[in-house]
């Protein structure tokens, strides 16, 4: 079943409502780098006609919640550094599919991209000049994803961070979305604080796009009452979720939003733009 076209039209409509099957399992392949000019965790890819689109499926029920669609729409200018301007076009079911526009202005040379400035909903401009930015927003991201041996898997599943390594890869998995099956590389950020968030990611080692993202709260971030009315931590709120343990901090499958999410590309649906 695909979304009604009243709120999505061409490309998007073959999006479907419901949640194709997700299986994901190590491999005994050794990938040890992949090549990607994603800009890590938001997908964007930071060229002119570059485009990423993203359907989030609500964890509890299967159903599609969030599309977004992010496309390399020119070229900008931020404090005289020459960037692309990326439009990233939300459409969410509790909105009833109303689009929310925002843009993001990146800079990609050969070996990185960076994030220097973000407009969001048509608000103020906010910059990597800006108190926070770097912050919310900043920081740089390598095209090449390496997995140098920084995860290292304790016999309970969990991680411990080796010392004097860089790199984001967390092995090598096989993830098979609806019919379509991909050799992955797992790029999870190395936090060690039970306040901060992760992401975890599935890049494909042909495309060198991602096919699969997941978000994960540290169990220390209690939601305030807009998000969850009993204002519990992902911990008590999501106690079958997955979790991803580093160093013994726990994190949990959870959001901002207050849900928790399978976020799944064009890429891994075979729709291609």
């Amino acid at each position: 079943m695909s979304v009604h076209t009243e709120w999505l039209s061409g490309d998007l409509s073959a999006i479907p409502c419901d949640q194709p099957k997700i299986t994901v399992t190590p491999s005994n392949t050794r990938l040890g780098s992949i090549r990607c000019f994603e800009f890590h965790w938001i997908q964007a890819v930071p060229k002119v006609g570059g485009r990423t689109i993203k359907a989030f499926y609500d964890l509890e029920t299967g159903r599609l919640d969030i599309v977004e669609d992010l496309l390399g729409i020119g070229t900008s200018d931020i404090h005289g550094i020459e960037c692309v301007q990326v439009q990233r076009i939300i459409y969410r079911a509790e909105h009833a599919w109303r689009p929310e526009i925002d843009d993001l202005y990146c800079k990609m040379t050969s070996d990185q991209s960076e994030m220097l400035a973000v407009q969001l909903h048509g608000q103020r401009l906010q910059t990597f000049k800006d108190e926070d930015f770097m912050m919310n927003w900043g920081g740089v991201s390598g095209h090449d994803i390496t997995d140098d041996g920084r995860f290292l898997i304790q016999p309970d599943g969990s991680y411990r961070l080796a010392s004097g390594k860089g790199g984001l890869g967390a092995g090598t998995w096989m993830v098979t979305i609806g019919e379509r099956t991909f050799l992955c590389l797992r790029a999870v950020e190395p936090v060690v604080d039970e306040r901060e968030e992760i992401g975890e990611s599935f890049i494909d080692q042909a495309s060198g796009r991602t096919i699969l993202y997941r978000q994960y709260r540290g169990r220390q971030i209690r939601y305030v009452e807009s998000q969850d009315p009993l204002e519990r931590n992902p911990d008590e709120r999501f106690p079958n979720n997955r979790r991803i343990i580093i160093n013994d901090c726990v994190f949990i499958q959870s959001n901002c939003t207050g849900r928790a999410h399978d976020m799944i590309t064009a890429t891994s649906l075979g729709l291609s733009f």
